[in-house]
């Protein structure tokens, strides 16, 4: 025998607002993340093409600093040693860039399907569903195309950078979609 009580806790749809707030909030996160590698990629490859249209006058650069023992710095020479050594250890920029929005076009469909599953229309776990499985599978994708960015973090030497940046990748792209999935397609098929 089952009380009124026990009946209305199994028809609950309480917990539809919660996890559209969830869904909400980590898309606000994800965009302001994929905002900033966005950002990065971007500002990054102007400095590259900058680097690679003033090749000449880097390379006289090198030659005086190399005669003078450092002592003197001609055609930004050191910012375009730098700038080479870190894109060397990165994916194509282009590449990072694109995937940074792609990312914020996600995030931001996150955003609108969120609202309109915390209005409790359910009509829209169809919709999200949908989502969250494209969503992982870019963000596996993304993931698995990135991998030389954790590589690069880790010999930074800033101990747990690459371990930090790791975790909330994964959280955000795979493990909160894979919850996200299990949760919709349990309430379904119910």
């Amino acid at each position: 025998m089952s009380t009124s009580r026990e009946n209305d806790s199994i028809d609950c749809r309480c917990w539809i607002p919660v996890l559209a707030t969830i869904l909400i909030l980590f898309s606000i996160f994800d965009s302001g993340f994929a905002i900033l590698m966005g950002s990065f990629a971007e500002v990054l490859m102007g400095i590259s093409h900058r680097i690679y249209e003033h090749g000449a006058a880097m390379h006289v650069g090198k030659f005086f600093n190399v005669i003078s023992g450092g002592a003197v710095n001609i055609g930004d020479f050191s910012e375009g040693t730098i700038v080479k050594e870190l894109v060397k250890d990165l994916p194509e920029l282009w590449f990072l860039a694109t995937l940074a929005w792609i990312r914020l076009g996600f995030s931001l469909s996150g955003i609108v399907l969120g609202c309109l599953l915390a209005a409790r229309r359910e009509r829209f776990f169809k919709p999200v569903l949908i989502w969250a499985l494209s969503s992982l599978c870019f963000g596996l994708f993304a993931i698995i195309s990135s991998w030389d960015i954790y590589r690069a973090l880790a010999a930074d030497g800033v101990p747990g950078d690459s371990y930090l940046m790791g975790g909330l990748d994964f959280g955000l792209h795979v493990f909160w979609p894979l919850f996200l999935i299990w949760r919709l397609w349990w309430v379904r098929h119910r």
